[in-house]
């Protein structure tokens, strides 16, 4: 039985070395010229609608993300990012801004501040505070700044 076994690993030993061997001969030699433009003699795929089609929206740019509110507040006070920040696509559409993080002026993250029903922040602690917003547009372009938010002392 013993002699059994030895053989059986033997067998999957040379198994498991010949697939290692497989991978990287695939991934040397095969997985490169995947991603690579193919040419074919006689095919001119520029042509092809769909073509263009890819090409405009793989050329597209990104969304933008602007302030058009306030930049310092006081501590305690709303500051609702539609009413501050706005996105626009390319062709004047607007997008919605989404809130990716919020840190102190020491890199720490305040996400506690962010009240997510009302895509709003209320901070109730003066500093200087940095807000990372993302817009994305109805192909998929993405955009993503970071904002300089100023809270000064209470009401």
């Amino acid at each position: 039985m013993g002699q059994a076994y030895k053989e059986m690993a033997r067998i999957i030993l040379a198994g498991m070395v010949m697939v290692a061997l497989l991978a990287f001969v695939a991934g040397s030699v095969l997985l490169p010229g995947l991603g690579e433009r193919m040419d074919v003699p006689g095919a001119e795929y520029a042509t092809y609608q769909d073509f263009a089609q890819t090409m405009d929206v793989c050329g597209r740019e990104a969304p933008e993300i602007i302030r058009i509110g306030l930049w310092k507040w006081k501590a305690g006070e709303e500051i609702s990012i539609s009413q501050v920040f706005s996105g626009m696509d390319v062709e004047g559409n607007a997008v919605d801004v989404k809130v990716l993080g919020l840190w102190d002026e020491e890199k720490n993250s305040r996400m506690e501040f962010y009240r997510k029903e009302g895509n709003s922040f209320i901070i109730s602690e003066k500093g200087v505070y940095f807000v990372e917003l993302q817009a994305v547009d109805r192909e998929y372009k993405t955009a993503v700044r970071r904002f300089a938010l100023l809270v000064g002392g209470g009401k």
